[in-house]
């Protein structure tokens, strides 16, 4: 199972540098909190089995990981409303996907 807990957490993170890669300029920029909330619930979409217990220890460890504080500050920099609110309201990958280009 860690393998693939691993895996989730690397295309979450692979989602949300490319999201942060294509966003606009369109649209409020977020606020630490809401680009925390973004890289959760990716991370979420693309752990879909995980019980409470381990989601709670991605949470954890992606908060802890080097670069953390990079990716949120990219994230509140580079990523507009339209495209946090494409991203939020994604219940699969493919949801995800189609927040590329918003």
């Amino acid at each position: 199972m860690k393998g693939k807990h691993t895996l989730a957490v690397a295309l979450a993170v692979t989602a949300a540098s490319s999201l942060t890669l294509v966003s606009g300029c369109k649209g409020s920029t977020l606020t630490a909190e809401q680009c925390e909330d973004m890289t959760q619930h990716m991370g979420d979409v693309f752990s879909p089995n995980e019980d409470e217990a381990m989601r709670a220890a991605r949470h954890a460890s992606r908060r802890a990981s080097s670069g953390h504080d990079q990716r949120i500050a990219d994230c509140k920099r580079d990523v507009r409303r339209p495209q946090f609110d494409c991203v939020m309201a994604a219940k699969t990958q493919d949801d995800l996907k189609k927040c590329d280009g918003t």
